[in-house]
């Protein structure tokens, strides 16, 4: 007998493959035995803690046993009945003498044949048996097999059961769908149908319904389970565990966070650190390389699923629709005639095409997305930790001036501007350290997203373009490879175009940076700002920038127009030519099955060609961003604790002899800032004495150097004292280990060292307080346990308790941002109290008492650093005020230009300052720490500051797209909508009447002979109707980027103008990383991504009405379900986009606090380090990542929820609707193809738009949140009738009548009607104790808060005054001196209005002359001097100085001193004084507010607040002669009483 191949595929290849996997089972098993012997021999303890998947793991295994559901029980108990079945059903059917079980005829006539029927039986029961015995495996208790044995038997189970299925269908089932062809076993009856039913349900449904087993990463410590763990495979690959959520969100307004699905424990932060630092972290045992094979390394299973799914899987489905389409309409052409399948199938090929293409698509991405957020935590981790371990440098870095010809200092602002381009580009390189890592965690993270699209790129476009070349060959033959030839030599064209808006795209990208530092500068200083009433100049620099850059913003989006076009171009001239050539020099028919399946093709394969063309370019982009992180990670300069061995080696040899482990101190040390200025910075070099380096022209060459032995005495107070920039900080950063200690060159290792025992702890409060964005308790507890006593005496010592009571939240109140919310001096007392609270065992203060007053400096010293709490501790202290804590020390360090130039171990004054001591000690033990009764009552539930971000709820707003839409059509809104849409339905319509058009043309060949047809008639037609959708779509697309580029200008100026005239509450109120988020993503949202989103949308809305009339139009049934179908995609989508929504907007809250946080630690690190709390800060960086991970896994599987579902819609739509025209109405194949090919654009639309209206509604968020901004609180604006004459004001007269103040509309008074007069020229003084009004007076006089009462200025009242008027004419300098970065020059002069003699005038009357006399030409600080971000480059002390000389600048009438020289050493502020004492003008009125009652003693009035009121009001001399006055008592605490007595004339 002879076999057909069909028949001889017989159950040899089951059984093969069931005699492979036995084999593979038994080698597992031998493996895993020898691997478990050789370890028992090794070590035996080892027998008894193997890991839970081990092969003998009792006790987790029995837990899970215990757990495992009783549907997934069940369906194994199914699965092994179908086992025993199939054997049965197969023992059967050769007792019944049926031919056999996949096997061949039974009526043979040969003894061999025979034999071959007996030994496919056997081998079929053998199969059988096989099954079954694995599917009993399964089912064992884990006492008998461990879960990794079961899941092994399972795995091969589920394989060999395909294998005979595969066959049936190839045998039995594929035969049905054609007309030649009969089932090979259709002898056996219904037993054939049974057992390939049976097969289907154990193979095939069991399988892929039933729920998957939970094993828990960690079995000790399981979690709550996800549901895509434990779903099945069916609800994995159609996202049905979805449903929960998004129907959830339909009842519900908004979709809190703790209603979406719990993290799966494989996502975690913790977890992902602990499985993948290993590949990722040098520090962790991962070699030294690029990060992308760290990544690859750590995520190629998932990878490689993204390949496969990727790759053939799509392409294959892709591919099945048009060729099914073209069997169809041959079929139709032909009337069925020597047709082999049936059209049924490939109508079935149109409705799984798109779910098949639907199924490995929302795979891959699920894939992707799911390894996307592991990456994102995982880098955010690795930038993070690297980040606590890195060096702060303190640099920055301009070429030299005198290295240009014609250098040295300049005499006018406006000249040398090619240096001061130079100057910029070398500030750029060495930019903002802070910056670069936001960047790092968000734009280049972004940019590695990329990478999928280089997947897609090469696993899946050149196989799908192998394949449409093969189908259109097929169809067209050589005529089609003119038309592949073409689109490749054409690709190039649009690519060009793409990256020449690349180039574009870079650039405006460059005025983006431009405008978007002018503005974080302005906003970060905006309190300065606006109390120099510099609003309205500053938003006009910044819409200068931002004219510069929506010049490129036009051009960008007219080439994405000229590209757009330039795509349709080369697809039309490609299927052009190629039927050109098909139709004229081959003389071949254009028939529909020929047009309409190569239609989609063409349109695709150029496409295609093109996006393969620009893979390279993305993957370069997110190769960039991933080497950029990888040069963080491994360039970055660290501490020296963590150095490379080879360089720690030189560092850790330079330790103290064992003897001298114990000791605090340095021998023969020297310093520099960072390892790179090390060798520059030689001992010998140049150098100057600044605590903290100011460059100039040069590059700085600062050394701290320590010669001979310097050791603090341990259990003692140490103090460092010094002028204004003499190393005193850097001193203890050098002990800290945050300098960089270079080795000598030469001497023994043991002669040079430096030695800070941490054993017992360090605790650390900087000179520039460092406070969290948490509560007054929380930052004071910190790290520490909190214990109830030591916390109430730490609030007395610290004197906070007076300041707490201010407070209706008292010590729950959040501090703020950078701790808005508290005065400098109580913000200094804050992170005093976190240093005394802890019980570390040396504690190092810097210069804590220079924002305190007289009274509360005392208090500190007496209470606290003489109290309980610091006794027996060893306190380094940097201080100015050395006469109040010397009494105290026992040892004192003098600095000098960077070097110690004194010590004084204060052996002689030590015995009566250890009295001292214990006579103020017996006088704190006197007074009990007093607890307010009923404290916790009298606490406000709630002393948040900075509110959290409103989350705007359901769809957005009506407001914000009136906004938008008013910003695109100038306030025309209905004329500038009307033309548009004109102009895009024309379009369509055209589109659509060409595709019909095709159709006709192509039905000619139907009626007529190829050779009968007017080819160029047709071909002329088709052209200029080409040409009339090119004209159109240019028009309409034109006159919308001119309504978009409106819409961005009128928006920015619109939310500059709002930010920039807020309130000072708002401000307060708001972090400025929100504020620029405003600015920054939002406004290049509605540059780039809200207009495209906007034209496409409207475009597809137009496209999809447009389509459904064509459909109609020839299939009027179909109106039913065509419109059922856009209701069902409507229906889906907005149950989509109203769970889309609430977690995209808890995906942005989630995400902030991950950035919060990071920026909280990078501005903390010398004081984290210190503390030694690096691990505290990386577990609520993990717990913040867990918390964003969580809501985006949420977000990305929403988007493949109705990803998976539109093509379902789809698939029947159109499946449908080919039935229909083929079986009902008998269409022809011209009307059919093209009725199919309107359908198949409609439903791809269909998707394609829900996915638009998702991105338009996520995108109009940044419309929304921008609306919300303009509608915040806003100061009085300015009006014709506030303007002051012209001379106002002539003098510096000031009348204030019954003035009140509070800082919000129901906060309570702050001053209490306040009468007082100061006369033109006057010197007056402000003192009283923290939270008398001192600031609010200032405040009110500028009107930045709620005031009540007159204030008169040179006899105006400013009540109803414009306040950019008002504030241009008064000076104020803060506590807090701001500086922005760029150059010293422009600080002072920002606007270019004074020449440099003027801002040098300014400088040295504000006293920089006297601090750089000792410092060399070269190293003193000028006007070309930079300035980094914030004035971090410069010491406390010096920004005060930069500030004063800027206030001198202004030349007002009225000047405010607010604490301006709190951090500057006594000698500098007296020369300071009397500058401005000679300097100003004799018109010019002076108020000053300080502690430091020196600085206010010579003034000719001095005036005393308390508790918002004026209690003393007069001349220095009168006020003193009261010895009941508080002007009195404050100097008789003062330690230089006698000075102070004298001063004032006494």
């Amino acid at each position: 007998m002879t076999f057909t191949p069909r028949q001889i595929l017989v159950p040899e290849i089951p059984a093969y493959v069931a005699l492979i996997s036995a084999s593979l089972f038994l080698l597992h098993a031998l493996s895993k035995f020898v691997s478990k012997w050789s370890s028992s021999r090794q070590d035996q303890q080892l027998l008894n803690e193997d890991s839970p998947t081990s092969f003998d793991s009792h006790d987790p295994e029995q837990d899970q046993q215990q757990k495992l559901p009783k549907i997934i029980l069940a369906s194994r108990v199914l699965k092994l009945l179908g086992c025993l079945a199939m054997f049965g059903l197969t023992i059967a059917t050769a007792v019944e003498g049926k031919c056999g079980s996949v096997a061949v005829e039974t009526e043979t006539e040969g003894s061999g044949d025979i034999r071959h029927v007996r030994r496919a039986v056997l081998l079929t029961c053998l199969l059988f048996a096989y099954t079954f015995c694995l599917s009993t495996i399964s089912l064992l208790p884990s006492k008998t097999i461990s879960h990794e044995w079961k899941d092994v038997c399972r795995k091969h189970l589920e394989i060999v059961l395909l294998v005979p299925l595969g066959i049936y269908v190839y045998r039995d089932i594929f035969p049905l769908g054609t007309y030649t062809l009969e089932p090979v076993d259709a002898c056996e009856g219904n037993y054939l149908w049974t057992k390939i039913s049976m097969l289907v349900f154990i193979a095939i449904v069991l399988p892929l319904f039933t729920p998957r087993e939970y094993v828990p990463v960690d079995p000790k410590n399981p979690r709550p389970v996800n549901p895509e763990q434990t779903c099945s495979i069916f609800s994995l690959t159609c996202f049905t565990f979805m449903d929960n959520v998004i129907f959830a969100a339909r009842s519900v307004e908004h979709l809190a966070y703790d209603q979406l699905p719990v993290l799966g424990d494989w996502d975690y932060a913790s977890t992902l650190r602990k499985q993948k630092f290993k590949y990722l972290d040098t520090f962790s045992g991962a070699p030294k390389c690029k990060l992308i094979w760290g990544l690859i390394q750590s995520f190629w299973p998932a990878y490689l699923q993204m390949a496969i799914f990727m790759g053939p899987i799509k392409a294959l489905s892709n591919v099945l629709s048009p060729v099914a389409l073209n069997q169809l309409l041959k079929y139709m052409e032909s009337g069925g005639e020597d047709a082999m399948v049936r059209p049924w199938v490939w109508i079935l090929g149109l409705f799984s095409s798109p779910i098949l293409e639907a199924v490995s698509y929302e795979w891959f991405y699920r894939v992707v997305f799911h390894t996307e957020v592991r990456i994102e935590a995982l880098v955010q981790q690795l930038v993070f930790e690297h980040a606590l371990r890195m060096r702060v440098k303190n640099e920055v870095f301009l070429s030299s001036a005198s290295e240009e010809p014609g250098g040295g200092n300049t005499t006018n602002s406006k000249k040398d501007k090619g240096k001061e381009k130079d100057a910029d580009k070398d500030a750029s390189n060495n930019q903002n350290v802070h910056g670069k890592i936001n960047n790092l965690v968000t734009s280049d993270l972004q940019n590695m997203s990329e990478l999928v699209n280089v997947f897609v790129g090469l696993g899946d476009v050149p196989l799908e373009l192998i394949l449409y070349a093969i189908f259109l060959y097929s169809i067209l033959g050589w005529s089609a490879l003119v038309g592949i030839v073409l689109a490749v030599l054409l690709s190039p064209i649009p690519t060009y175009l793409t990256k020449l808006g690349a180039k574009v795209q870079s650039r405006k990208m460059k005025k983006t940076d431009s405008r978007v530092q002018t503005f974080s500068d302005t906003v970060n200083v905006l309190r300065m700002v606006k109390l120099f009433g510099w609003e309205g100049r500053m938003s006009r620099l910044i819409g200068e920038k931002r004219e510069e850059e929506l010049k490129f913003v036009r051009w960008k989006m007219g080439l994405d127009l000229g590209t757009n076009i330039g795509n349709l171009v080369i697809s039309f001239v490609t299927m052009a030519t190629t039927f050109a050539v098909h139709s004229l020099i081959r003389k071949q028919g254009l028939t529909a099955s020929v047009v309409f399946s190569s239609i989609a093709v063409f349109d695709t394969f150029g496409l295609y060609t093109r996006y393969l063309s620009m893979t390279v370019n993305l993957a370069i982009s997110a190769i960039i961003s991933m080497n950029r992180i990888t040069e963080f990670l491994q360039e970055t300069e660290l501490i020296d604790d963590y150095h490379e061995e080879k360089d720690k080696a030189s560092v850790t040899a330079f330790r103290p002899t064992p003897d001298r482990m114990n000791d605090i101190g340095f021998c023969n040390a020297t310093f520099t800032w960072s390892k790179d200025s090390a060798g520059a910075s030689q001992p010998g070099a140049n150098i100057d004495g600044s605590s903290t380096p100011t460059p100039s022209h040069g590059r700085r060459r600062f050394l701290l150097q320590v010669k001979d032995e310097v050791f603090f005495k341990q259990d003692h107070l140490n103090l460092i004292v010094g002028p204004t920039g003499s190393g005193k900080t850097a001193l203890l950063l050098g002990l800290l280990g945050e300098m960089h200690f270079v080795p000598p060159l030469d001497g023994e290792p043991t002669s040079s060292w430096v030695n800070l025992p941490r054993d017992h702890g360090i605790a650390y409060a900087p000179q520039e307080s460092w406070v969290l964005n948490r509560t007054i308790k929380d930052n004071i507890v910190f790290n520490s346990e909190f214990d109830e006593v030591r916390y109430r005496r730490v609030l007395y010592q610290c004197a906070l308790e007076r300041d707490l009571s201010l407070f209706k939240a008292g010590d729950e109140t959040e501090v703020g941002e950078k701790g808005q919310t508290l005065s400098g001096g109580q913000k200094a007392r804050l992170t005093l109290a976190r240093a005394v609270y802890s019980k570390a065992q040396i504690v190092i203060l810097d210069d804590v008492l220079a924002a305190l007053d007289v009274h509360t400096s005392k208090w500190v010293v007496e209470k606290c650093l003489a109290g309980d709490l610091l006794e027996g501790r060893t306190v380094i202290m940097v201080t100015h005020n050395v006469d109040l804590v010397k009494p105290l020390a026992r040892y004192i360090v003098t600095m000098k230009d960077g070097r110690v130039v004194d010590q004084d171990h204060v052996s002689k004054a030590h015995q009566s300052g250890r009295e001292l001591i214990m006579k103020l000690r017996k006088e704190n033990d006197e007074h009990d720490v007093p607890k307010p009764e009923n404290a916790d009552e009298q606490k406000a539930k709630d002393g948040k500051l900075v509110m959290d971000e409103e989350i705007a709820v359901g769809h957005v707003g009506l407001s914000a797209v009136r906004l938008y839409a008013s910003g695109l059509s100038g306030g025309h809104i209905t004329l500038f909508f009307s033309l548009f849409f004109i102009g895009l339905s024309l379009a369509t319509l055209t589109t659509a009447f060409q595709t019909w058009y095709l159709g006709y043309w192509a039905s000619q060949y139907e009626l007529h002979a190829p050779e009968d047809i007017p080819v160029l008639h047709y071909f002329g037609n088709y052209g200029l109707l080409f040409l009339l959708i090119i004209i159109l779509t240019v028009l309409s697309q034109s006159y919308f980027i001119y309504g978009a580029v409106r819409a961005s200008r009128s928006l920015h100026q619109l939310l500059v103008k709002s930010i920039t005239t807020a309130t000072f509450g708002w401000l307060d109120k708001t972090p400025v990383s929100r504020i620029i988020t405003r600015i920054t993503q939002d406004i290049n949202t509605i540059d780039d991504g809200l207009p495209r989103t906007t034209r496409r949308m409207f475009e597809m809305t137009t496209s999809l009405v447009i389509k459904l009339g064509a459909i109609v139009l020839f299939t009027p049934v179909f109106l039913i379900p065509g419109v059922l179908s856009l209701a069902i995609g409507y229906w889906l989508g907005s149950l989509y986009l109203r769970a889309q929504m609430s977690v995209r907007r808890e995906v942005s809250n989630k995400k902030a606090p991950v950035l919060g946080h990071l920026g909280h630690a990078l501005h903390g690190l010398v004081s984290i380090r210190a503390y030694g709390v690096q691990s505290t800060f990386k577990t609520q960086l993990q717990q913040y990542i867990d918390q964003y991970s969580r809501a985006a896994r949420v977000f990305y599987n929403m988007q493949r929820w109705i990803a998976f579902r539109l093509p379902v819609i789809s698939g029947t739509f159109i499946s449908l609707l080919a039935a229909y025209l083929l079986y009902v109405s008998k269409q022809s194949a011209s009307t059919t193809g093209f009725s199919l090919n309107m359908a198949v654009s409609f439903t791809i639309m269909l998707f394609m738009w829900m996915v638009v209206i998702s991105n338009f509604e996520a995108q109009s968020m940044s419309i929304e949140r921008i609306d919300h901004y303009l509608k915040i609180e806003h100061e009085p604006g300015s009006t014709e009738g506030g303007c002051p004459p012209a001379y106002w004001p002539a003098s510096g007269d000031l009348r204030v009548e019954n003035l009140s103040a509070r800082y919000s509309p129901e906060g309570p008074e702050v001053l209490h009607g306040l009468f007082f007069h100061v006369k033109s020229g006057e010197r007056i003084g402000v003192v009283g104790r923290t939270g008398s009004g001192k600031s609010t007076l200032t405040l009110s006089l500028l009107r930045c808060i709620y005031n009540t009462g007159n204030i008169f200025y040179d006899g105006l009242s400013v009540t109803s005054m414009n306040l950019d008027s008002l504030r241009a004419n008064i000076t104020i300098i803060p506590q807090m001196p701001e500086l922005v970065g760029g150059t010293l020059r422009q600080n002072l002069d920002p606007f270019s209005e004074h020449d440099d003699f003027t801002l040098n005038n300014a400088l040295r009357s504000a006293g920089l002359s006297a601090l750089q006399e000792d410092m060399a030409e070269e190293d003193k600080i000028t006007l070309d001097t930079a300035v980094s971000g914030g004035g971090n480059n410069f010491s406390l002390g010096q920004r005060q100085i930069v500030a004063l000389a800027r206030a001198i600048v202004r030349r007002s009438k009225l000047l405010l001193l607010d604490e301006a020289t709190s951090a500057i050493d006594y000698k500098t502020d007296n020369i300071i004084q009397k500058s401005l004492r000679t300097e100003l003008g004799g018109d010019v009125t002076l108020i000053t507010i300080a502690h430091r009652l020196q600085t206010i003693m010579d003034a000719d009035r001095i005036m005393v607040l308390d508790s918002g009121n004026i209690v003393e009001f007069g001349a220095p001399k009168s006020l003193l002669k009261d010895k009941t006055g508080l002007l009195r008592a404050l100097v008789d605490e003062s330690h230089d009483k006698d000075t102070l007595m004298a001063m004032a004339g006494l």
